[in-house]
C-alpha cells in the first residue's frame, strides 16, 4: 500500500486526504494556527500531526520515519523544505489552484479574482526548490462564478478536490504521466498591505474585484489627506 504524506493549511487538503485515506496510508502535516484543525481533528486522530514550526528536527525525523511514496502539498501556507520533498520515495507535488506558468503565487483566489479571470485552472505539479515552477503532470480548468469571492473560490476548490480526489490519486500512481514542462511565467506575491490600499483614480469594477479579492478580516482602504474611509463590502 502507497504511503501519503499531505501538507495542508485549509480545508482542500484535509479534504483530499479524507477521500484516500480509505485506500491509502496517510500522515497529514498542518500548521498549529491551521483554522480547519478542529473541524478535521477527529476524522484523523493520530494521523494529524501538527507543527508550529517547518524547520523543527523533529518534524523532519515524522517524516523520515513514515517513509512516504508521496508527497503532496495542497493549499499549504509555506515553502516545504527541500529535505522534506526528497523524503518521498517517488513524487512530491503541489496542487496549486491557478493556471501555470501564468500565476505563479501563494495566494490563487486573490489573484485569480483580481485578475478577472472568468476560469481558474488546478494544476498539480513537481514540487521544486522555486515556487510553483516544477513540470505539470495533471490539470483541470474549472469556471470561477460571476461576481466570486475569495471565500467563494475557496468553498469551491474545497468541494472540487473532494469530488476529484481519486483522478489527482490516478495521475500519481500511473506509470505512464504526462509531463508538461513549465516555461517562463509570472510570479505573483502573497498580497500585503499596500496591495489593499485605493488612490482613488481605478475604476469602480476594480475596487468590486479587489474587495471581493480580500478576505473577510482584511478592509480596502482608500485613504485621504486627512481620512480614511473603510470600504467593506460591495453590492
Amino acid at each position: 500500500m502507497y504511503k501519503y504524506i499531505i501538507y495542508s493549511s485549509y480545508s482542500a487538503g484535509f479534504e483530499f486526504a479524507c477521500k484516500i485515506r480509505k485506500k491509502r496510508e496517510i500522515l497529514i502535516l498542518s500548521p498549529c494556527n491551521s483554522p480547519f484543525k478542529q473541524l478535521y481533528k477527529h476524522k484523523f486522530k493520530d494521523k494529524l500531526y501538527l507543527f508550529s514550526d517547518i524547520k523543527d528536527p523533529t518534524l523532519w525525523g515524522t517524516i523520515n520515519a513514515f517513509q512516504p511514496d508521496f508527497i503532496v502539498s495542497c493549499v499549504f501556507s509555506e515553502k516545504i523544505p527541500n529535505e522534506h520533498i526528497q523524503q518521498a520515495k517517488i513524487l512530491a507535488v503541489n496542487i496549486h489552484p491557478s493556471a501555470l506558468p501564468e500565476i505563479r503565487t501563494g495566494d490563487s483566489s486573490f489573484w485569480n479574482i483580481l485578475l478577472e479571470s472568468e476560469t481558474y485552472t488546478v494544476t498539480m505539479h513537481k514540487l521544486t526548490e522555486h515556487w510553483d515552477s516544477g513540470d505539470i503532470i495533471f490539470s483541470d480548468k474549472r469556471k470561477l462564478q460571476s461576481y466570486a469571492t475569495k471565500s467563494s473560490m475557496i468553498d469551491d476548490f474545497r468541494y472540487y478536490m473532494r469530488d476529484n480526489a481519486d483522478r489527482f490519486q490516478a495521475a500519481l500512481e500511473s506509470k505512464n504521466r504526462k509531463i508538461i514542462f513549465q516555461t517562463n511565467g509570472k510570479y505573483y506575491p502573497k498580497p500585503k498591505t499596500k496591495h489593499f490600499y485605493l488612490n482613488l483614480d481605478e475604476s469602480a469594477i476594480f475596487i468590486d474585484r479587489l474587495i471581493r479579492a480580500c478576505s473577510d478580516e482584511i478592509s480596502v482602504i482608500v485613504r485621504f489627506k486627512e481620512y480614511q474611509v473603510i470600504l467593506l463590502d460591495t453590492l
